[in-house]
């Protein structure tokens, strides 16, 4: 007696080798459970970029393969017909527009066999550990645990398995959330009630974390000179704009250059928002960067917030700092910090020969024009160093 096990590789979407496979099942142990988990990994792709090419292998394995196999067991009594979907088609995923629709498709297989009178049960899953696609991909993996998506231990999401079927749901969604990570990030962009029923998913109030870290960086900006403390908010925020993005340096970030454009999206908008909020100890909201759309406009709302705004017309006027900053961001490029290092040598010279009226002239200019005395005042004629080009 005992178990017989036969392991056929087979392309389930593949209608002549499935129903070869079916053809060879012995008569005296008839089929009685199916369980359809295979599925492709693909690159994230956004929606609007999905090829028909991409969108037909992401379906052909999830959706095609569920088809047929609903088709070949149409006469069949089974005890259950069990489909693998994903978290994708619970709740979207961002890049994963054709994987979701291939696990809805699963989802929605189930509850039309339901209507016939039919067994089905279709579970999506959140992220399996040790196993499942998700579980060669580091960088996937390490992606999802920032989101809050957990990955759950093999034994953990077999003995849910086991609860689902004997509970004889149709559509249930298995998943190891941490909702205080997954529920910002994903009413980001939007809100939604599609986690309302859950108390758990409830999101926390927008307070700010005045915690010991939060005091001292208040004490230690009151401590420095007015001209000091925009310099430091803008490596601060900088700094932690690079750690998110998996940069090496703050000095890799302009602080010109939109967020969006930089690659954030709504995971790292949160993470940075909750790196400011509790270093700064204000209350800061989860669409910070959406608001303040690059660095130079964030450090401008934190220098408003924290209340240290420098005195007009001083070394830390609006003009002067984001020259300064705008300049650093050409200082992040090695191919041109020795010419900009001869350029500014050059404009110290204009500036220190100047007459007062010429220095008061600077002090009163606007962005555009203090960028202008820089390209062209000074000689800066270099298109690799054009503002125009670094816009």
């Amino acid at each position: 007696t005992g178990a017989r096990v036969s392991v056929l590789a087979c392309d389930v979407a593949d209608r002549a080798a499935m129903t070869e496979v079916f053809a060879g099942i012995p008569a005296d142990l008839p089929l009685r459970t199916v369980v359809h988990a295979a599925g492709v990994g693909s690159t994230l792709t956004p929606v609007e970029s999905l090829t028909l090419d991409q969108l037909h292998d992401e379906l052909r394995v999830k959706a095609s393969g569920a088809l047929l196999l609903d088709e070949l067991t149409a006469g069949l009594e089974l005890d259950a017909f069990v489909l693998f979907s994903s978290g994708a088609a619970s709740w979207g995923g961002s890049g994963q527009g054709g994987y979701a629709a291939g696990n809805a498709c699963l989802d929605s297989l189930a509850e039309y066999r339901r209507s016939q009178g039919r067994t089905a049960t279709s579970i999506a899953w959140g992220t399996w550990a040790e196993v499942g696609m998700a579980a060669g991909s580091v960088e996937g993996n390490e992606y999802l645990q920032r989101l809050g998506v957990s990955a759950m231990a093999p034994e953990l999401a077999i003995t849910a398995l086991q609860r689902v079927l004997e509970d004889d749901e149709t559509t249930v969604t298995v998943s190891d959330m941490d909702w205080g990570k997954f529920v910002p990030a994903f009413t980001l962009a939007r809100p939604s009630n599609l986690f309302a029923l859950l108390p758990e998913a409830a999101p926390a109030p927008e307070t700010a974390e005045h915690d010991a870290e939060g005091t001292e960086f208040a004490a230690r900006m009151a401590a420095m000179l007015p001209e000091q403390r925009r310099g430091h908010l803008s490596t601060l925020v900088r700094e932690h704009t690079a750690a998110v993005l998996g940069h090496g340096s703050g000095n890799d970030i302009d602080p010109t250059l939109a967020f969006r454009e930089a690659g954030f999206d709504s995971l790292t908008a949160v993470e940075l928002r909750n790196r400011l909020q509790k270093i700064t100890g204000l209350a800061l909201p989860a669409t910070l960067v959406f608001d303040y759309p690059s660095p130079s406009k964030l450090i401008d709302h934190l220098t408003e917030q924290l209340g240290i705004n420098e005195p007009a017309g001083g070394l830390g006027s609006t003009g002067l700092l984001a020259l300064k900053e705008r300049l650093q961001a050409f200082a992040a490029n090695p191919a041109v910090r020795d010419q900009l290092e001869v350029i500014l040598r050059q404009v110290l010279e204009v500036v220190n020969g100047s007459s007062a009226a010429q220095c008061d002239d600077i002090e009163a200019a606007s962005d555009d024009e203090l960028f202008s005395m820089v390209d062209h005042d000074s000689g800066w004629t270099s298109d690799s160093l054009s503002t125009s080009d670094h816009e």
